[in-house]
């Protein structure tokens, strides 16, 4: 706070004072050109760990400054960004930092991040949330579905993980690969298609073609439009509407009824196994049909019905297992049909 204090008091100096001023690493405000305050004597790049401390102290001082002592000309917000890299005996960043700043590592933490390589895999994760960002943000794709097959995904991350800036090539790249291999208007259903990201021919079934393209890639200045046909998008299938789900229930629902009118009517020695059988269809039969009723009411109604035919399937399945193995086929096949999967 003292050195807020100071600062605000000095801001009436001439500006070409003011400019010479810089932020001391203890805590104090004084007329000097060393980025860390400490003069010519001091060592220019000091460890972060024997500087921590100090730097620990004015960063509290700072954080822990009340917007009154300075007026709002003069109060500036700094982001301290410390790296501490994980050390060979074993000791976490997280550690490190927190022995070097002491409880502001912790209290005052706004946010932490591991660095990792930029390797195939992790431009994968970049890829998926990329595209899931733009899906979402664009009204024309925001209804359709975008899936990868195994050998697709790994691709595409090799094909993204150019050794030359790779997060700066992520969007071009992307753009080239995948959102300009489809036409939404060309697709059979525009509003609810399903995509599926493939490796193209010849690619796919030649391994030194591909990897002679994805050696095109990694180079400085690649040509991206030459290397478009490394993929492809196809319309795989629908996303089923909530109607839909609930049409393919009601066909679920009177394979259960007639799963029951057949139990009662098979030839069953143990009468408590087939009574408990029956009833617990028929609790299964209900809360399907309560499943049906709740499509059009809040999510979470919905889903709580939906949680409650899964139990009482569950329940159907395992009284089921007591019957004979004619009747408890019939039963499971029925159980098959009717499954409340949406949400």
């Amino acid at each position: 706070r003292g050195g807020v204090q100071r600062h605000a008091a000095r801001a009436r100096q001439p500006a070409n004072q003011k400019q010479r001023q810089e932020h001391r690493g203890d805590g104090e405000i004084g007329p000097t050109k060393q980025a860390c305050g400490r003069g010519p004597e001091a060592e220019p790049q000091a460890h972060a760990g024997e500087r921590a401390p100090q730097a620990a102290a004015a960063l509290t001082a700072l954080l822990n400054a009340d917007r009154d002592d300075v007026t709002a000309t003069h109060y500036v917000r700094l982001a301290w960004v410390v790296e501490f890299p994980d050390s060979a005996d074993g000791t976490t960043a997280a550690a490190a930092a927190e022995a070097a700043l002491g409880d502001v590592a912790h209290r005052k933490l706004t946010a932490e991040a591991q660095f990792m390589r930029l390797d195939a895999p992790a431009l994968q994760q970049y890829a998926k949330a990329s595209l899931a960002r733009r899906f979402q943000a664009n009204a024309a794709l925001s209804k359709l579905v975008l899936r990868y097959d195994d050998t697709a995904l790994r691709v595409l991350g090799q094909a993204l993980a150019t050794p030359f800036a790779p997060l700066d090539e992520l969007e071009d790249r992307l753009r080239t690969f995948v959102l300009q291999r489809f036409d939404v208007h060309a697709l059979q259903h525009p509003d609810r298609a399903v995509l599926k990201l493939q490796v193209a021919e010849p690619f796919a079934s030649d391994p030194r073609l591909l990897q002679r393209r994805l050696d095109e890639l990694h180079v400085a200045r690649p040509d991206l439009r030459a290397a478009a046909d490394l993929f492809m998008v196809a319309e795989v299938g629908v996303v089923a509407g909530v109607d839909d789900h609930a049409a393919r229930l009601r066909v679920g629902i009177e394979a259960v009824d007639a799963a029951i009118v057949r139990t009662a009517l098979a030839d069953v020695p143990d009468e408590d196994a087939l009574s408990a059988a029956l009833t617990a269809l028929r609790e299964h039969a209900a809360a399907l049909r309560a499943v049906v009723a709740a499509v059009s009411a809040a999510p979470k109604v919905l889903e709580r019905a939906i949680r409650k035919a899964n139990t009482t399937g569950s329940a159907a399945r395992a009284a089921a297992g007591a019957l004979d193995d004619h009747t408890s086929s019939i039963v499971v096949a029925a159980l098959d049909i009717a499954q409340p999967t949406f949400s």
